[in-house]
């Protein structure tokens, strides 16, 4: 009695956790016909589609209809090798697969020896047939190539075709995610999805949950309308993301990104607290603070080093075993350090100086624009006797707050 109640709360427990734990499909398929040169079905055709980089392989055999199908395949280079009594061996090679996609093939075998084989070598991906769906897909090369900044690979994301951005070029640290969610399709319409490795990344408030480091992913799609069933759940952007994996070489990748303050374009805040601070100088008569102040950079040093290292490859423990086109692993380090100094001039900050604290403000008076500086005293707030305004005041003399 007490068992069968446990295993019935149990089993109510992950049902009602269910609508949490929903994943994404993120792998792929390959499938297609068999067929002869006249056109005509191919049936019982064996065919084996291979991982070149690391040699796990997927047999099939073409149904009554020549059909073949490989589901779930990691994206990457694959080789198709189909045969049939009669017929020459049809080897497609170099075939690219991306993430999330239905690759339609067709293999047209030759009448002949199925000792003779005809390869075809260094073909582009084949287009996908089978969905209509509007983004586009990038992979490793773009994702290491492209500079981001905090080497952050989902601000890729806003080079996709009918993503919108709010245009913000703020300075984005290592896990900002506010910034690394910056966007949006159909006027903003609804959330945004993310998934890694078909596992769902979606944080709080509209926001992705973790940012992988460029390092680490193979490549990512970003999808902005007709969306699979399995993203139905959004109306935003949909990105699907794929992190490496080891394959039969060694590989590994060391990055490093430097971030130079003084290099970059002063801000607009920083230049006008400049050019106030020695305009404040000159009005106040003096002249060598005015002239050091110009010899001052406009804005304060600082940097920052965001610095990244991966390995992967077949594990192998010498004289025990050996992983090749069996396990892999892959190891991904990311380190950062920013160094920036947060003084008043790098700032839109001002401070009050000991005579303002006494309530004495007459040096405002001396800057451009004096009348935007002038304090009123607010006990003498009236009806304006000339009808040019509807309230007047009468300000402290000299600026000074009694």
């Amino acid at each position: 009695m007490k068992l069968g109640r446990f295993m019935l709360l149990a089993a109510l427990a992950l049902a009602s956790s269910a609508p949490t734990i929903l994943a994404q499909e993120t792998r792929s398929t390959i499938g297609g016909i068999v067929q002869d040169p006249t056109g005509a079905v191919i049936a019982g055709a064996s065919v084996v589609v291979t991982n070149s980089e690391t040699n796990v392989s997927v047999s099939l055999t073409s149904n009554d209809s020549g059909r073949y199908e490989a589901n779930l395949l990691l994206p990457g280079v694959y080789r198709i090798e189909a045969k049939a009594v009669g017929f020459k061996t049809n080897v497609r090679d170099g075939v690219t697969l991306q993430t999330s996609t239905r690759l339609q093939l067709n293999l047209s075998l030759t009448v002949g020896s199925q000792a003779e084989s005809i390869t075809v070598t260094g073909e582009t991906s084949a287009l996908e047939t089978d969905a209509a769906t509007s983004g586009r897909v990038l992979d490793n090369r773009s994702i290491m190539d492209l500079p981001v900044m905090g080497n952050s690979a989902m601000l890729l994301v806003k080079y996709a075709p009918g993503v919108q951005s709010s245009g913000v070029n703020n300075y984005m640290a290592l896990h900002s995610n506010l910034g690394a969610s910056d966007y949006s399709t159909g006027g903003a319409v609804g959330g945004n999805e993310w998934s890694i490795d078909g596992v769902s990344n979606n944080g709080n408030r509209r926001r992705a949950a973790y940012l992988p480091y460029s390092d680490t992913l193979q490549e990512f799609k970003v999808e902005t309308s007709n969306f699979d069933a399995s993203v139905g759940h959004t109306t935003g952007v949909s990105v699907q993301m794929i992190s490496k994996s080891g394959t039969n070489q060694l590989h590994g990748t060391l990055t490093e990104q430097h971030w130079q303050q003084r290099w970059n374009g002063t801000p607009f805040f920083t230049k006008q607290n400049y050019y106030r601070r020695i305009a404040a100088a000159e009005a106040g008569g003096n002249s060598s603070l005015a002239n050091q102040l110009r010899n001052e950079p406009k804005q304060s040093s600082g940097r920052s080093n965001n610095w990244g290292a991966s390995v992967g490859g077949p594990v192998v423990i010498p004289g025990l075993y050996n992983g090749k086109d069996k396990l892999f692993f892959f190891f991904s380090y990311n380190g950062f350090k920013d160094s920036k100094s947060e003084e008043p001039n790098n700032v839109n900050i001002t401070v009050p100086t000991m005579a303002n604290r006494e309530g004495d403000f007459s040096s405002l008076l001396n800057l451009p624009n004096a009348s935007r500086f002038i304090i009123y005293d607010p006990l003498t707030v009236r009806t304006d006797p000339d009808k040019r305004a509807n309230f007047v005041r009468t300000p402290f003399p000299g600026n000074i707050i009694p």
